[in-house]
């Protein structure tokens, strides 16, 4: 649930100066870093209802970024995007190089995948706890944050 007020950059999931996943003025946002600095920021230019829990993902393949609002897939961008820098903290709701960017709402939960995933994919993962399995480490995901345990 976004509270994030007019003219103001609220960040939900970020590693530091790698990518970043924002609202700004109720719209989402993206960036990619090379871990030593941003090369592009973008704006999908698709809304999100102030005040109302949305399931957001974003996915990408090479050049090509896309972005999922409640299951489906709304955006689709391509152009220059590094090879994201591997160090540097994962942060939710938070932004180390810009601490007034911080989200200003609730999370549920924030999943971590070292794969691709499908339209179909998200669609599942939307109301669905990640397996047994998948949380001892089998498969690719690669970091799950429950809030409701926090």
């Amino acid at each position: 649930m976004d509270n994030c007020p007019a003219n103001t950059f609220c960040n939900y999931a970020t590693k530091h100066l790698s990518y970043l996943f924002a609202t700004y003025n109720n719209e989402l946002h993206f960036a990619w870093g090379n871990g030593s600095g941003w090369q592009g920021y973008f704006n999908t230019g698709v809304s999100l209802q102030n005040q109302a829990w949305h399931h957001v993902s974003f996915t990408r393949n090479g050049e090509v970024t896309q972005a999922f609002l409640d299951g489906h897939l709304v955006f689709t961008g391509s152009g220059y995007f590094p090879t994201i820098g591997s160090g540097g903290d994962f942060y939710v709701g938070y932004r180390q190089d810009s601490a007034s960017q911080h989200w200003r709402g609730r999370i549920d939960e924030v999943r971590v995948y070292s794969e691709v995933r499908t339209e179909s994919q998200i669609q599942n993962d939307m109301h669905t706890r990640p397996s047994a399995a998948e949380l001892a480490g089998s498969g690719t995901l690669r970091a799950y944050y429950d809030m409701n345990e926090i």
